[in-house]
């Protein structure tokens, strides 16, 4: 036997002990399991919480199958190209450090982004989900795919990957927070369980809840005991967030949700050139704990470049001024300014109308809708209309726009019209006003052939409303 495979023999049986003392990284219990359960097993699914540290051991499960398998093969990757290089690579990238001197025992090892080469026929590569093509071409007796993100990977991608996977000693891990209610990922946990040793983490399997015994760094690493509590007080023991992200389960139901938490997640990961139309929305707040939102939409990019409280309405009118002269400035493009025409908006509407060269438009939510079969009114229109675009949308990765994204819910009138819940209720289980999704739901329900007709307020209504006598809130 060959000084390699002496080496890579044991580390094939123990990986606990190249976890620990080659990489120097300390697994706790469910990390353990799922490396051994690649090991072990053909297919391996792990459906996990946030923060228990799945990319960490997936990561090193890639370099534990190197280093146990001579002239091995890894293949990851995960919805988009961005996840396979800022996650699993980046975390690869230090575990390898860890235990560089080993991997040059076996070879010359060299790793780059997305790309780690022990010999040319032993190593790991990172590749997109753009094109199914991509995964073919992979040969090795000892392979081994990761998908990180599963539940966001199209049913295309793993029918192209079988075509690699089918020597004896070919391995499969999926891992990812459980988000969708469909595609390979969950039919690893229901219809094709029987193919999977599959496992779930939640939070309150790790060692910060259960007392199991580790070091304490890694206990500072893993959610803190309070998080489950936050979590329920946030969103709500029986919401899509708190299974996901607090119990690693598929949520029970998304029925109701306006917006899927895996579309707005998807959005936020996804890259889009920026295009035309040019709009800058604004939420303009109008209670001390709100905020004033500022969204900036280049076609089907949307990013929110300011957000504050406690300042006047002429510092809003002057900084979406500011905005706008910065924007034409890198786009010479037209600009469409969209505010809410309720409450104070009103105010900086109209200082719009009279200061800005660019179009301003009022959006008003209690308007009628365009399509008064389907919606009660232009709010619960331009809820569903939004959540229909996030396929194509790029959203900006902030945390609490997905938070107000996928708050609302809605339900059937008995006209059989989407009626998408009050503000108030939404704001109730987020213990503030969701000013972000309403700065960038704005930007998109304005279409420049179809404007709608706040803009035309009589001057009577307009004082009023700018006076907080009608309550229209977006």
């Amino acid at each position: 036997m060959k000084e390699e495979d002496a080496i890579t023999a044991g580390i094939r049986k123990e990986p606990r002990f190249f976890l620990e003392q080659i990489l120097g990284f300390t697994p706790w219990s469910k990390q353990l399991e799922i490396v051994e359960s690649v090991r072990d097993n053909p297919r391996t699914a792990v459906r996990s919480a946030n923060g228990v540290g799945k990319t960490a051991i997936a990561a090193r499960t890639v370099l534990w199958f190197l280093a146990a398998h001579p002239r091995s093969v890894v293949v990851t990757t995960a919805p988009t190209w961005k996840q396979v290089e800022t996650q699993l690579w980046r975390e690869m990238a230090v575990a390898f450090e860890s235990g560089r001197e080993f991997f040059q025992i076996l070879g010359q090892p060299e790793i780059f982004k997305t790309d780690l080469t022990i010999a040319p026929n032993w190593y790991a590569t990172g590749i997109s989900t753009e094109k199914p093509e991509r995964f073919s071409g992979f040969h090795s007796a000892h392979i081994l795919l990761v998908v990180d993100e599963a539940s966001g990977v199209a049913d295309d991608i793993f029918e192209a990957a079988e075509g690699f996977l089918t020597s004896k000693n070919a391995r499969v891990l999926l891992i990812s927070n459980p988000t969708r209610l469909s595609g390979e990922f969950y039919r690893a946990f229901h219809r094709d369980a029987s193919l999977w040793n599959r496992i779930q983490v939640g939070i309150e399997d790790s060692p910060n809840f259960s007392g199991e015994k580790v070091p304490d760094e890694v206990k500072l690493s893993l959610p803190d005991t309070n998080y489950p509590a936050l979590m329920e007080r946030k969103y709500g023991k029986e919401s899509a967030l708190y299974a996901i992200r607090v119990q690693g389960e598929f949520p029970r139901s998304q029925d109701d949700a306006v917006c899927k938490l895996a579309d707005v997640e998807d959005a936020q990961y996804r890259e889009c050139e920026p295009g035309s139309p040019v709009v800058i929305s604004c939420d303009v707040a109008r209670m001390g704990g709100d905020e004033t939102v500022i969204a900036v939409r280049r076609g089907n990019q949307v990013r929110i470049v300011d957000a504050y409280a406690g300042k006047d309405l002429n510092w809003t009118i002057g900084r979406l001024l500011q905005i706008e002269r910065e924007l034409y400035a890198e786009t010479s493009a037209d600009i469409i300014h969209v505010l809410d025409y309720a409450g104070l908006g009103v105010g900086v509407y109209d200082a719009l109308r009279e200061r800005s060269q660019f179009p301003a438009f009022g959006f008003n939510s209690s308007n009628r809708a365009r399509d008064a079969r389907d919606y009660p009114n232009r709010r619960s229109e331009a809820w569903f209309d939004f959540a229909a675009m996030l396929p194509q949308l790029d959203l900006d990765p902030d945390p609490q726009l997905l938070e107000d994204l996928v708050a609302p819910v809605f339900k059937v009138d008995s006209a059989g019209r989407r009626v998408v819940e009050a503000k108030d209720e939404t704001r109730k289980r987020l213990s503030r006003s969701p000013d972000r999704a309403d700065a960038v739901l704005m930007a998109f329900a304005f279409n420049p052939t179809e404007p709608d007709e706040e803009h035309v307020v009589p001057a009577a209504d307009r004082r009023a409303l700018a006076a907080g006598v009608l309550d229209m809130q977006f």
